[in-house]
């Protein structure tokens, strides 16, 4: 008997994810079409698309990861070899979108797993699985050839794997957990130091099982640190952070203090353009791409150190963008609104202007109201026992994905790792504010 009430439980709950899962798929499907229409590749394919699809081409084709015939070092094979194996080698993008359109339906469910864990209410999980399936960038970057929605569904896996090692703490799971943070690291670099600081979180009684995650992680990324330092001579994992740091967050201090715009400055310090490059650099046109790598770094570095007080506002700044932008901008250009509407060659009529407003308060009212109820959360929820422990993990890989994102680099795409974190958070926030609206009396006891 009490098997049947488990299974009728169990296919009640799977009925209820079903609901949000097709309106995942659906609402992408359909901002997918309306791209299509509107931009035909240009807006799927625009921005660092090419920089992910030309190595794995060359990987795939000529079993070499290299741009312009230099092996490349500022990318790293996981995405661009999930762009090459579903569709792109054959010049089938659709494919892949259509890839990366279940994996986002797939993370829908994964968040819906994670919130049964944290908050065991199934109102809770069911708000989470909507709110991740209405999530405005997650929905934009599904149907971007970029690496945003495999990184969240290796993220949601990682996560999913810690919360149950919390559960049954035993090697196992410390593996899977290992393995899956690496394959995070070969799609999205960014990942690279998340294991020191998830170490700290496995029991002090059990310190083996962080010595082996941490050597185990460390074991799975250095072959490509050894092939990076074989065939390009730079002893990084990945050597975008380079140039990050002196383009974006070294550039954002310089940019302040000139009293210029981050993008002029980066045009007449010849970021895009080779040839103003070397007029300003001669002497590097004989280094390799590590030793220029190098001189970024080694710059960008001295920069920080030189104006250290510029470099925090910069970075207070970029993390008030990184939190309250909504993604407006991207939404309109997938659907041809960032310069006129579908069909018109003059400029946004007031019609279309207003529509773009209703759009944007739209998307930030979502994102406003996501912060309000994950806070009340984190603060509201009676926290004991392992469920305390579970929650504020998730708090801690948000804020490092926060951290990390800061200066003149954020932007709201760097802020999707946090989303289905704040999702699984206010869906729990959402349940807790329903038992306080219903006086069922302790908030904690959901």
């Amino acid at each position: 008997m009490k098997n049947d009430v488990c299974a009728t439980e169990r296919i009640i709950r799977w009925s209820h994810l079903a609901w949000p899962v097709a309106a995942a798929a659906g609402i992408r499907l359909l901002l997918l079409l309306i791209a299509l229409h509107a931009t035909g590749l240009a807006a799927i394919t625009a921005g660092d698309s090419i920089s992910y699809l030309r190595p794995g081409a060359e990987l795939m084709r000529h079993a070499c990861f290299c741009s312009s015939g230099l092996p490349e070092i500022d990318r790293t094979p996981g995405y661009p070899l999930f762009a090459m194996l579903t569709g792109s080698l054959w010049g089938a993008l659709f494919l892949t979108v259509m890839a990366q359109i279940l994996l986002s339906a797939l993370n829908v469910v994964l968040a819906h797993r994670i919130t049964m864990e944290i908050f065991p209410d199934a109102g809770a999980a069911q708000a989470a699985a909507w709110l991740m399936a209405l999530e405005p960038l997650a929905v934009e970057y599904s149907i971007r050839l970029l690496s945003e929605t495999l990184f969240v569904f290796l993220l949601l896996l990682f996560l999913w794997r810690l919360v149950q090692y919390m559960q049954q703490p035993n090697m196992h799971n410390v593996a899977q957990a290992a393995v899956l943070l690496a394959a995070m690291a070969y799609v999205r670099p960014v990942a690279y130091w998340l294991a020191l600081p998830i170490a700290l979180v496995f029991p002090r009684r059990r310190w083996t099982h962080a010595v082996v995650f941490v050597a185990l992680f460390s074991m799975l990324v250095a072959p490509w640190q050894m092939r990076n330092a074989h065939q390009a001579r730079s002893t990084e994992f990945s050597s975008i952070a380079d140039k990050n740091l002196y383009f974006y967050v070294a550039g954002a201090v310089l940019a302040q203090r000139s009293h210029v715009s981050l993008e002029t400055w980066q045009a007449d310090a010849g970021k895009e353009d080779a040839v103003l490059w070397a007029k300003l650099h001669p002497e590097q046109q004989s280094w390799t791409e590590a030793q220029r790598n190098a001189w970024l770094r080694s710059e960008g570095l001295q920069v920080l150190r030189a104006h250290p007080w510029s470099f925090l506002r910069s970075y207070i700044s970029g993390e008030v963008r990184l939190l309250s932008s909504p993604g407006a901008s991207e939404f309109f250009r997938l659907t041809g609104w960032s310069a006129r509407p579908p069909g018109m060659d003059r400029p946004l009529s007031r019609r279309w202007s207003g529509l773009q407003w209703i759009v944007t308060g739209s998307m930030e009212a979502y994102l406003l109201l996501l912060w309000i109820f994950a806070a009340f959360a984190l603060f509201a929820w009676r926290r004991r026992g392992k469920a305390d422990r579970k929650l504020w993990l998730l708090a801690a890989v948000a804020l490092y994905f926060l951290a990390v994102s800061g200066g003149g680099q954020a932007v709201s795409r760097l802020r999707l790792p946090v989303m289905p974190i704040l999702c699984i958070f206010a869906g729990g926030g959402m349940a807790l504010a329903g038992k306080y609206t219903k006086r069922d009396g302790d908030p904690g006891r959901i």
